[in-house]
């Protein structure tokens, strides 16, 4: 078995998988990876994940935590959420009780199936996110809208970690031709967070550093 303290780390990608994704996308995590191996990690193929059962064991666990949440904030002023954030509290608000024990015990089912996929490798490599930021159409202002295809490309890489808990790390990877970031997806085993970070030091330093094209500072 390799351990954090493998000189040369191990990293897991299925290929399939890593390439849904838009192909510039694609193009800057494969440079990331360029940059580990070139560092001397190695890179192990692994079979396809489950998808079906993470996106629905996912949903249902993550939708009816938030639906409860905020369900009294709902109740009092529904009108400042969004259509899709409410689109999506009203499907959590349907799950029954068998439906949430039920995903339970597939997110331990899932959480164990990980851990013994990371036995012979440090971390799992994806693209953070399938696609770059989208545009927002100006017809769904200011309500929002409810689009599952975007969602779904927003959250496909990342559901995983999310649901078992694994620490997981975002990465810069460079930008698209249309000057907007794209992020390299890294997920270890629990407790090895100084892994994820010694790597994503590694890909930051090769990776084109500037102020993305379109931005919106947060801090001061």
């Amino acid at each position: 078995m390799r351990t954090a303290r493998s000189r040369e780390s191990a990293l897991g990608v299925c290929t399939p998988y890593f390439e849904d994704a838009d192909p510039d996308v694609v193009t800057r995590c494969k440079d990331a990876l360029r940059a580990l191996t070139d560092a001397g990690a190695t890179v192990v193929e692994l079979p396809p994940p489950d998808l079906n059962a993470i996106l629905w064991t996912h949903s249902c666990i993550i939708l009816s935590e938030m639906a409860e949440a905020v369900l009294p904030q709902l109740k009092a002023r529904a009108s400042v959420f969004g259509l899709d954030s409410r689109a999506n509290l009203a499907l959590g608000r349907q799950f029954r009780a068998t439906d949430f024990v039920h995903a339970l015990r597939h997110r331990h089912r899932l959480t164990r199936e990980l851990l013994a996929l990371m036995a012979d490798v440090d971390v799992l490599v994806t693209p953070t996110t399938a696609c770059t930021a989208p545009a927002i159409p100006e017809s769904t202002l200011p309500a929002g809208e409810s689009n599952l295809p975007v969602v779904d490309a927003l959250m496909r890489f990342v559901r995983l970690a999310n649901l078992t808990g694994n620490p997981a790390l975002s990465v810069p990877a460079g930008f698209d031709r249309a000057g907007l970031p794209v992020g390299v997806h890294l997920t270890g085993r629990p407790y090895e967070e100084h892994l994820l970070l010694r790597l994503g030091r590694v890909v930051e330093r090769a990776a084109e550093c500037r102020t993305p094209s379109t931005h919106v500072r947060v801090l001061g």
